[in-house]
């Protein structure tokens, strides 16, 4: 089917360019298109630098807090850190309080550094944060909210449970729903601004990773939705898409164990389908493709802060390594049956399902 698709693009593209080389009326419509599409392009890099060079104003850190999910480690830990090293009261969220994460911003924090157990997937847990953060704002106003707590699934979606699939949403977006609806009211009083941790995989589909995939696409979704109902209330919604980035949850043997352990719930017959080959096929391209995660993390806190501080931030933010932004860019310009073509071939490289052509 895959092959009959890119057949017929093949064909269209030729028709069309054929069309467009004998009737000039045709060719010039192109064109026109073509400027338009470029000048659009040009006009908002020319209005996104104008911003950050003209008129990028910060805002004082003076009476002003912020609330962090996701502090045990990774892009909220330094982020916590960060925003603390600036001057904001940081209240920081994490699962365990007494873990490792916790207890280095207690030991190297300023005294304003504020660390909290918080569960996103637990309504209780989430008014219980913010019951805290009321209660010792003290003459502070909650400026900014960061969802920033995920987690990752990996595994095709013919091997994954359910359970996995609803587990990874209850964190990646009804967390950061959780505790957006809970934390509104502070935003709007002191007219803040909520910042949600998406992820450029959110704009197009991994194989192999569509669960999680489809959580931060609900996460954008929701971003973007909530961002024009807050208007009204001067309350700015702001979106962090990265690509890859190494952090703990993008580590090769995390990725392993979590493979093996999705693997090992789905049932024999779906285990004896694949084969253990095409299990250890996925997990190499998974490596190979986590290897090329960039080191710059500071690169994602850059634009968190960004959104923050800035007067005028942007609705969303794409820290990615400079050939990813370009890669990214040329799979979302893609026609569908290219895009699906180039992202099998991905997939399937080496070994194939035991079974496949025997089902």
């Amino acid at each position: 089917m895959g092959a009959r698709n890119f057949f017929s693009f093949l064909v269209s593209i030729t028709l069309i360019y054929g069309v467009s080389e004998t009737v000039p009326f045709v060719r010039d419509v192109f064109a026109t298109c073509a400027t338009f599409a470029a000048t659009v392009w040009m006009a908002e890099w020319l209005m996104q630098s104008v911003r950050k060079h003209l008129f990028h104003g910060i805002v004082s850190p003076d009476g002003k807090a912020v609330f962090i999910t996701g502090c045990d480690s990774g892009f909220g830990h330094a982020l916590a850190k960060r925003m603390d090293s600036k001057g904001y009261r940081v209240f920081a969220g994490c699962l365990n309080v007494k873990a490792e994460g916790a207890t280095n911003l207690k030991q190297t924090c300023s005294a304003k550094m504020c660390v909290l157990p918080l569960d996103v997937t637990c309504d209780q847990s989430v008014l219980a944060a913010k019951d805290s953060v009321e209660k010792n704002l003290g003459k502070d106003v909650l400026w900014c909210v960061v969802n920033n707590a995920g987690v990752v699934q990996s595994g095709e979606l013919d091997w994954t449970t359910t359970e996995e699939i609803l587990r990874v949403h209850q964190v990646n977006t009804f967390g950061a729903v959780r505790v957006a609806k809970a934390f509104l009211a502070l935003l709007k009083k002191s007219r803040g601004r909520l910042v949600n941790n998406a992820s450029a995989c959110g704009r197009f589909i991994c194989p192999g990773f569509v669960g999680y995939c489809m959580s931060k696409s609900a996460t954008i979704a929701f971003s973007e939705g909530l961002r024009v109902e807050m208007m009204k209330w001067g309350v700015k919604v702001i979106s962090i898409e990265p690509f890859f980035y190494k952090t703990p949850l993008t580590q090769p043997k995390a990725a392993d164990e979590l493979i093996e352990k999705t693997w090992q719930k789905s049932d024999a017959l779906t285990r004896e389908t694949y084969g253990v080959g095409y299990l250890e096929n996925f997990k190499e391209n998974s490596r190979q493709l986590l290897s090329r995660a960039s080191l710059n993390v500071h690169e994602v806190i850059d634009c968190f802060v960004d959104a923050i501080v800035s007067r005028d931030p942007l609705s969303a933010y794409f820290p990615a390594y400079l050939p990813d932004k370009i890669g990214i860019k040329v799979l979302q310009l893609m026609p569908k049956v290219l895009l699906e073509w180039y992202l099998g071939l991905q997939l399937e490289r080496g070994q194939k399902p035991l079974r496949l052509g025997n089902i």
